[in-house]
Formats: structure tokens, C-alpha cells, sequence
């Protein structure tokens, strides 16, 4: 079944035509031709030119998939016909059975219909990619790629990124996930495996922010073996100029933090300004066929990447979370730490097994506390300075709804479903609005969904030490408005819900209520005045919160309660 109207000959015979330069294309027609007449007892029948772009795409090293994807078909579809006719074909020509896509450009190479000496064949119009065409090595240029001598764990997503490039011939593979949890290394370390693979290698990082025109300046540079020519002026060329380099020869391109040249302060997934033709690179990598493979590494999802991917289609996306536990035990062994199995693991499950987190976590418990995790764990705090500044640049990239929807997800210390995160924030908010900042908090890893099965709805909540690190911004911002009158978080977020299960409003006056009054008794010294201080922001400001709708009065009137001043109030009065 067609996904679009039919396309026309003419453009049917523009797919694959590189493979005109390599195979026997002329005699290889005629034969399968013969085949096709001798299978069907029709000796006027031809190939059509569905069956012909197949073929070119086969013999190029195409996967079903991908052809379908250029030839605007239906995956499914176009197998069962490859296999109930040109596969049926091609075994009556060569005597071999065709049991996966792959064989036929070997069984054809058997046979013959392999040109042996591309190198020659370089037309005076094509001399600046001689070297890509011609070459027999493998050529690598590893950058600033980090030394991933010692590698922890990761067998399985390694097993599945290599079936996507080897078996799957991917255009374009994202690596996502949260800053330290290990996408830089892994990115690494399937470039190694899979690197005899590919003609060319190049392993780069956008950290720096290169421009785009940088970028594909160093790439066609790469690929032209650093030979002196003519580089294309405008961007939409050098792209061009690079896919035909991905089409010549077999690429592998590792593009590591791609979130250097996205955009902060919205919607993840979007390009700083003066970096958007970025976005035209991924697109049309992910469009038009070649033999290539790209990989990037990002904290959140370019919109492309969202797009284009699927299970089944040429782009694929691998989400990672942290290290299981035996795999992140390797880590706190290495760094010299002690501890009971459910002391170990623990400790792994307050970092979420973030590979970064869990190593700055145990040089601090070794350097404080001995290398004894019971007694760091004892402390009840996860938050170190190097975690904290991880964190701090994921959190300053958040869009103001982003920033809302993670206070009150971690204010609501357990997973919630989306519809009250809604009913929580003031002013009122849309739920699509609400579904799209939660989507975009996936993409950045700072979200994590679950699946309610008594209820059956999805639910969000936050790992511990997100949870904790957004429960420090809410005590910290929330104590530093009391004390200079300057309201904003307080008005906005409840520091105990109302109608909240009993457990769930200890924990809310455990880890906020009171940490907030403690910070003010080392400010203000006594309860006398803590409580004067938080009855003038009541009594001064009120009037300017009256007609807004927001959590101010009721803030106070908790901390005051709570404070052991008032009387306090039931739950249904809060």
C-alpha cells in the first residue's frame, strides 16, 4: 500500500543510480529479466521500475527499510513483494537462496556483475573525491575522542547500536540522555567496535559550538584527505557535497554533545539563534539514502531526530538510564568504597547509576568520610558540589512551564499523573501545554514516566537526587524571599499541598517546611523572630497577592503554624 500517490518512472530511476558505477547494471537487467520471464512463463515481461530501484538499492547495501523509505512505500509491503518475485529472481539467476536482503549483492558479486576497478573509472568532474573512492584503508581522525580503556557495563545497548549500524545501516543514530550518564563513552567505544566497518571515521565534539560552516568544512575536508580544492560556498551545497561523500564510501560520524548548539529557556529540541541550519543537516541526512552512518550525542532531542525516528525507519533514538547495579558497583569498587550490598546498592539508586554522578559521589564519601558509604548515607544528603553544578546547567536550559512542572513534581514526592500537575500550577495552564513541558523534560532525562496500573494512566516523577536537588532550589529560593519580602517561588508553589496523604505531607514538612525554618533560625536566631519576620511579609504583602491566585497566604500560615506560634490549621483549611 502506497503512503503517497505513485511516483513516476523518471524519479523511480534517480534512486540508487550510484550503483551504475560499481555493478554491471546493463547485463545484470537483461539476466534477471530472462529469470523474471522463465518465473512467470511471460517472455514480454520486463523488470518495472519498482523492481529495477530495488535492486539498485540491494546490490548498494540498502536494507528493505531504507528502500522503502526513498521509494514512498510501505515497509511490510515491499518485503513480501522482494520476496514473492525479485528474490525469486535473483535465486533462478544464481543458484543460491536469498534467506536475507543482504545476500543478493554477494550471490550477484559471485557471479560477476561487480566492477573491481572504481579507482579507474574517476571521471574528470569527480577528481576531488579520488581519494574517497579509490582508497582501500580505513581512515580515522579520533579528535578529542576520551579514553575509554576502562569501560563499565553497557553490553546490551552496545549489542543493539551495533545491529542498527551494521545490520540495520541506520542514516542517523541519537544517543540521549541526562549530562553524565555516559553517552560521550559509549559513543566512543561503538566507534571503536564497529569502526572496520567503514571506510572513514571521524569522531567530533560540539562543545565549542562550532558554526555549521565550520563543521562541514572539517568533515568534506576529512573525506577529501585533506587535498586542496574548491569548497562550496553556501550551506545547502556543503551538505550536498557531504551526502555525495556519504554515498561514495562507507562513513561513520560521531557528532558528541549536539546540545552545545541548542537552544536554552524553551522547549527542548530547538537551535540557538544563528545555528538552525544545523537542523537542515539532520534533516536531510535523515531523508536522502546513503551508506553512512551518523551518530550524535545529546541531552535532549533535536526536533529532527523526534521526527524522523521510529523502530522500523533509518533514524533511530536510544534513551539511556544509569548503570545496573553490578555495573555501577565496578565504579565504587575502583574508587575504593566499602559497604553492605543494600548500603551499595543504595547509594547506586540515589544517583540513578549516572556513571558522573556515582564518581563524584564516592571521591567525596572517600575523601570525607573514609570511603564508608553507611556513614555518608547517614547524612541523608546526596547533593555535592560537582552533582549540583551537573544539574544547574541542565536546570538553566528549563522554559519557565519547564521549570514549574519540576517543582511540583518533586513537591508532590511521588509519581503524579499529568492531570495533577495541571491542577497544581498556577495560573491555569492548558494540558497540552502540560503534556508538551513533559515530553520536553523526557527528552532531557530530568522526567521520568511510569504507568499507573490500577488507574492505568502514565505518571512522572523525578530520580532522588533530582528530587533532592529541586527540593534545595524550592528551600533555598523559599527562605531567601521570607528574608528580603522579594516573593515569587512562594506565591507559585505549595510548600504542603493541600488534601495531600498523611505520609505524603510529612515528607513535605521533613524535607521542606522544616528545612526552611531552620535556615531561618541561623539567620534570625530565635522563633520570635522567625515569626515576626514571616507575620510582616504577611501583613505588608498580602494586599499584593489578594487578587492573584497563588499558594502566598497559605505558605506563611504553615510556616507559622508549624513554627509552634499558631494553632495547626486542618488539612481542609490549608
Amino acid at each position: 500500500m502506497l503512503l503517497h500517490s505513485s511516483p513516476r518512472n523518471e524519479e523511480f530511476a534517480q534512486k540508487f543510480v550510484e550503483a551504475n558505477e560499481c555493478w554491471n547494471l546493463e547485463q545484470l537487467y537483461k539476466d534477471i529479466t530472462f529469470a523474471k520471464q522463465q518465473e512467470k512463463q511471460l517472455y514480454r515481461k520486463q523488470l518495472t521500475p519498482t523492481e529495477k530501484a530495488c535492486l539498485r538499492g540491494l546490490i548498494r547495501g540498502y536494507s528493505p527499510t531504507e528502500i522503502a523509505w526513498e521509494l514512498n512505500r510501505e515497509p511490510n509491503g515491499l518485503r513480501v513483494e522482494l520476496s514473492r518475485g525479485l528474490y525469486r529472481y535473483i535465486e533462478s539467476l544464481t543458484g543460491a537462496r536469498i534467506k536475507n536482503w543482504s545476500n543478493v549483492s554477494k550471490e550477484l558479486e559471485k557471479k560477476g556483475y561487480k566492477f573491481h576497478s572504481i579507482g579507474t573509472n574517476v571521471t574528470a568532474n569527480r577528481r576531488d573525491v579520488t581519494c574517497l573512492v579509490s582508497t582501500i584503508e580505513n581512515h580515522v581522525d579520533w579528535g578529542e575522542a576520551i579514553d575509554v580503556s576502562i569501560f563499565y557495563g553497557r553490553h546490551s545497548e552496545l549489542t543493539t547500536l551495533q545491529h542498527w549500524v551494521k545490520q540495520d545501516k541506520c542514516r542517523l543514530v541519537a544517543l540521549l540522555g541526562m549530562g553524565g550518564i555516559g553517552k560521550t563513552a559509549l559513543s566512543v567505544k561503538l566507534a571503536q567496535l564497529v569502526q572496520e566497518e567503514f571506510d572513514f571515521v571521524i569522531w567530533r565534539s560540539l562543545r565549542d559550538a562550532p558554526t555549521i560552516e565550520e563543521l562541514l568544512d572539517t568533515l568534506i575536508k576529512f573525506f577529501l584527505c585533506q587535498q586542496e580544492t574548491n569548497l562550496p560556498e553556501t550551506v545547502g551545497a556543503k551538505i550536498s557535497r557531504l551526502i555525495e561523500y556519504l554515498r561514495k564510501a562507507r562513513c561513520l560520524i560521531v557528532l558528541d554533545n549536539f546540545d552545545a548548539i541548542l537552544s536554552g529557556g524553551e522547549r527542548a529540541g530547538n537551535y540557538r539563534s544563528g545555528y538552525e541550519d544545523y537542523g537542515v543537516m539532520l534533516q536531510r541526512l535523515s531523508e536522502t539514502a546513503h551508506q553512512s552512518c551518523v551518530v550524535v550525542t545529546s541531552r535532549e532531542k533535536p526536533t529532527e531526530v523526534a521526527a524522523y525516528s521510529g523502530e522500523f525507519l533509518p533514524v533511530r533514538t536510544l534513551q539511556l538510564s544509569g548503570l545496573n547495579n553490578e555495573d555501577a558497583q565496578g565504579i565504587l569498587a575502583a574508587k575504593g568504597l566499602t559497604g553492605s550490598v543494600d548500603e551499595i546498592e543504595k547509594l547506586i539508586e540515589c544517583y540513578g547509576g549516572n556513571p558522573l554522578a556515582l564518581k563524584i559521589a564516592a571521591t567525596s564519601i572517600f575523601d570525607l568520610f573514609d570511603g564508608n558509604i553507611a556513614d555518608f548515607i547517614q547524612e541523608e544528603t546526596t547533593l555535592f558540589n560537582g552533582v549540583r553544578n551537573l544539574l544547574d546547567r541542565q536546570f538553566e536550559r528549563l522554559s519557565p512551564l519547564e521549570e514549574d512542572v519540576m517543582y511540583w513534581t518533586c513537591i508532590n514526592r511521588e509519581p503524579v499523573p499529568a492531570a495533577e500537575l495541571q491542577s497544581d500550577i498556577v495560573p491555569t495552564v492548558s494540558k497540552g501545554n502540560i503534556l508538551e513541558s513533559l515530553e520536553s523534560l523526557t527528552w532531557r532525562s530530568l522526567i521520568e514516566k511510569r504507568r499507573d496500573a490500577i488507574h492505568r494512566v502514565s505518571t512522572f516523577t523525578q530520580q532522588p537526587v533530582i528530587m533532592e536537588y529541586m527540593t534545595e532550589r524550592l528551600v533555598t529560593g523559599a527562605t531567601e524571599e521570607i528574608t528580603t519580602g522579594k516573593i515569587n517561588l512562594l506565591n507559585k508553589y505549595a510548600l504542603i499541598k493541600p488534601n495531600s496523604k498523611d505520609y505524603i505531607r510529612q515528607s513535605q514538612i521533613r524535607v521542606i517546611i522544616s528545612p526552611i525554618l531552620g535556615n531561618l533560625q541561623s539567620n534570625l536566631k530565635s522563633q520570635s523572630e522567625i515569626e515576626l519576620k514571616i507575620k510582616n511579609n504577611l501583613d505588608n504583602l498580602s494586599d499584593n497577592f489578594s487578587n492573584k491566585p497563588g499558594y502566598f497566604s497559605k505558605n506563611l500560615i504553615n510556616l507559622l503554624c508549624i513554627n509552634g506560634q499558631a494553632r495547626m490549621p486542618a488539612p481542609q483549611e490549608l
